[in-house]
């Protein structure tokens, strides 16, 4: 099957490859602004082995993971990722949105452009009902930019041992909006 390559006004999202994992570890995971939510920084090493372990290549009715890289970077240097994260909640199978940006990028709305095109992609592409985003009650900048694509907070739950708040973004909510408009390419 082909790679799933998204476009948008400034960024380009496409399948991670191997040699991503440096620009990925140093713009990333070995940020300390970025990783303030996620239980710290990681090493090279940890960074390898997510990106190993998240080896989920969207494709055509099957969500991913996307690298983020900025349009007019002609070297692509990896400045993020965003995409979808198969989950568990209350013991029932979800599907998690998830994005991560370069701090140096934050403030510029790339962080919503990225995910309003994985959620456009999500409900054009695949058959899935909904998905869910899982949020630190203190990290504001993120449940802004679930608001911002059109997320609904849900509920409260517990998810890996934190108190999270849950965002939702349904089908029907998406179609019979002006979410569902075209916001990127293919």
């Amino acid at each position: 099957m082909s790679e799933v390559v998204l476009a948008t006004p400034r960024l380009i999202l496409r399948p991670f490859r191997p040699e991503d994992a440096e620009d990925f570890h140093r713009n990333v995971m070995a940020d300390e602004e970025v990783m303030w939510f996620l239980l710290g920084v990681k090493s090279f090493e940890e960074t390898q082995a997510f990106l190993e372990s998240r080896d989920r290549i969207p494709q055509e009715g099957k969500p991913g993971l996307w690298a983020i890289t900025l349009k007019d970077d002609p070297a692509e240097e990896v400045v993020g990722y965003v995409g979808f994260l198969a989950q568990t909640l209350e013991e029932q199978p979800v599907e998690e949105i998830s994005y991560r940006l370069a701090s140096r990028l934050w403030g510029q709305g790339m962080a919503t452009e990225a995910a309003r095109a994985t959620r456009d992609w999500f409900f054009k592409h695949t058959t899935l009902e909904s998905f869910v985003g899982f949020i630190l009650p203190e990290n504001t900048a993120s449940s802004a930019v679930a608001e911002r694509i059109g997320m609904r907070y849900w509920k409260d739950a517990i998810v890996k041992g934190f108190g999270v708040a849950v965002y939702r973004m349904v089908r029907e909510h998406w179609a019979g909006s002006l979410f569902a408009g075209h916001c990127c390419s293919p």
